[in-house]
């Protein structure tokens, strides 16, 4: 527990630097924060939500993606996190990790967060998942989603946006 705390506190402002360097002078989003609310609203009931806290964060995470997959053992493994925020979850897929397929079978499982937990805390990757095609209504779901994080300027996974902002 006390390395977990240390590494916390160690690990997670270098991975915000980096992130921050990472996006190589471009602004975090493209819209004003009551947009990216706007924005986000419209798609809001197609998130996969954890917690039940009073203050929001939405993320857009690719669940391939090794900073991804870090960010959500972070989340998920402090309980205090759930009381104090709802995560809103997009799955969006970053063109190089090849997780379309993936993302598809997750929103298409009854429970999608406990897929989601299994495929990024796990590192499960089913065998249906490898080739799985979604119905309609859930292409039109990842489709949207995608949308709008270009429409926001979604350029990094995670892409984590609080009271509108990007941070």
């Amino acid at each position: 527990m006390v390395l977990m705390k240390r590494w916390c506190r160690l690990l997670l402002p270098m991975f915000f630097c980096a992130t921050m360097l990472h996006a190589g002078g471009r602004p975090l989003q493209k819209l004003p924060p009551a947009q990216v609310k706007k924005e986000l609203a419209a798609i809001a009931p197609l998130a996969i939500t954890y917690g039940h806290g009073p203050k929001i964060i939405d993320l857009f995470v690719d669940p391939r993606c090794s900073v991804s997959r870090r960010f959500m053992h972070f989340i998920f493994g402090k309980p205090a996190m759930a009381k104090r925020y709802t995560y809103r979850i997009y799955l969006d897929e970053l063109p190089r990790l090849k997780s379309r397929h993936l993302i598809a079978y997750i929103y298409s499982q009854p429970n999608p967060l406990n897929a989601l937990k299994r495929v990024m805390l796990e590192n499960e990757t089913p065998d249906d998942a490898k080739d799985f095609e979604p119905d309609e209504a859930v292409e039109r779901g990842m489709e949207a989603i995608e949308k709008t994080g270009k429409e926001i300027g979604v350029f990094k996974r995670p892409y984590i946006i609080y009271n509108g902002k990007a941070k």
